[in-house]
């Protein structure tokens, strides 16, 4: 990273995350003090995260936090494959602190949302696509939504094709992962909007369509 703040990246060109495990980062100084998991100012062209875990953090305003404090809005920014887990003393999941137009070719899919809210902040954006997302039902920010999955109690979804039902159906140890019967399974898009592996790294499509989330139910492990 080129930087000048601890876990932030500035001025910088074509960043991969890559399976990733971000756990149990704690702020201790309260929430006068802007504090992240991640944290993206402006001047960014080309940030992927990819196959990564957000687990137990305790942050002040969002695990990933977004903004223009020194330039241009990011672009080309890919989220993809991530659990994010639950939020701790956080707002958001992604915060996207800007104002106005500029925000361009983000692809936010198959990630998982647990317990978290999806998104803050706002700006006027251009090819902002969502596809096969599972999380809960919260903002919808973008300019495409297709095949994504949103639960709980309220609220509806965000595209024609996206689902809104009333549980994700996650399960396992962690809590990330697909248990039989979700309303995640064969839910998320087919052809070139279904994915190659999933986050651990196993085969997509297990069935007729990529699951939505991060996580392919059934699938084997890819070659």
């Amino acid at each position: 990273f080129a930087s000048t703040d601890a876990g932030g990246t500035s001025t910088a060109t074509n960043v991969l995350i890559d399976g990733v495990t971000f756990d149990n980062i704690v702020n201790t100084g309260g929430n006068v003090n802007h504090f992240e998991v991640i944290r993206v100012d402006g001047n960014v062209n080309g940030l992927t995260i990819r196959n990564s875990t957000f687990t137990n953090n305790v942050t002040s305003t969002s695990l990933i936090f977004f903004t223009t404090f020194r330039g241009t809005k990011p672009q080309n920014i890919t989220l993809e494959n991530n659990f994010f887990g639950g939020l701790g003393s956080a707002y958001f999941t992604l915060n996207m602190n800007f104002q106005g137009s500029g925000c361009s070719n983000w692809t936010i899919r198959y990630n998982t949302f647990q317990n978290t809210m999806l998104a803050g902040g706002n700006c006027t954006y251009s090819n902002m696509v969502w596809v096969g997302n599972l999380g809960p039902r919260g903002n919808c920010e973008g300019t495409a939504f297709r095949s994504n999955v949103w639960y709980g109690s309220s609220g509806t979804a965000c595209g024609a094709t996206d689902k809104a039902v009333a549980s994700s159906g996650l399960g396992g140890t962690d809590g990330f992962h697909l248990t039989s019967g979700s309303p995640a399974i064969d839910s998320g898009g087919s052809g070139a909007d279904c994915i190659s592996t999933d986050h651990d790294g196993n085969r997509r499509p297990a069935g007729l369509r990529c699951d939505a989330g991060a996580h392919e139910y059934g699938a084997s492990a890819a070659q």
